[in-house]
């Protein structure tokens, strides 16, 4: 049975998951990603922590949602005008982003937010999901393409490293599918943790 500690991680991966599957299979939309999942998180601690200040009744996640949408807007915006190809990629999938940071559910019942604290350990948290994204950004790109990509004004500029890959990968079944091995790995690795604890505490 699935301890809260793991209930958690499972659920975090899941909450990213949108985040994963729209977005293209390369790293350098990945990183226009991230900056905009890291940015996010900073502006809803921000807000969420001045709106602690106040009665804001029921609508906390409204006007959080609200505001990073707005934010998102924006971002968008100037990503369009750094590069109107990265701009129409990731039209659709930068918006998936606020849903997710809410869905973490770093902003709400973690932490009390009356202390300047919750800053360090939200993106400490963020920091983490942001690892994560781009470890699995690197291993999907190299197996769909044999490359690894930045984000340029033109679009994307591939450095291709291996031969052999399959476009399968790129595609949302080879997203879900190298999700699924996310998944077997984050639970062998968590249960061997678990075991190295027990041991050690026997």
């Amino acid at each position: 049975m699935a301890t809260k500690h793991q209930s958690n991680i499972y659920l975090y991966i899941l909450s990213l998951l949108p985040i994963i599957i729209v977005t293209p299979a390369r790293v350098g939309c990945g990183l226009i990603i991230i900056l905009l999942l890291n940015l996010t998180m900073i502006l809803g601690t921000t807000i969420r922590f001045f709106m602690n200040k106040i009665e804001t009744g029921n609508t906390d996640r409204l006007i959080l949602l609200s505001f990073m949408v707005f934010f998102t807007i924006i971002y968008k915006r100037l990503l369009v005008i750094f590069s109107p190809v990265l701009g129409i990629m990731l039209s659709f999938a930068l918006f998936f982003v606020p849903l997710s940071s809410l869905c973490l559910d770093l902003l709400f019942g973690r932490e009390k937010y009356d202390s300047p604290k919750v800053f360090g350990i939200n993106m400490i948290y963020s920091g983490c999901y942001s690892l994560f994204l781009f470890l699995f950004y690197i291993c999907r790109e190299l197996l769909a393409f044999g490359s690894i990509s930045i984000p340029v004004k033109s679009g994307i500029k591939a450095f291709r490293y291996f031969p052999w890959h399959s476009d399968f990968w790129a595609t949302i079944p080879g997203g879900f599918i190298l999700i699924a091995i996310v998944f077997v790995l984050v639970i062998f690795i968590d249960k061997r943790l678990d075991s190295i604890r027990s041991a050690k505490y026997k």
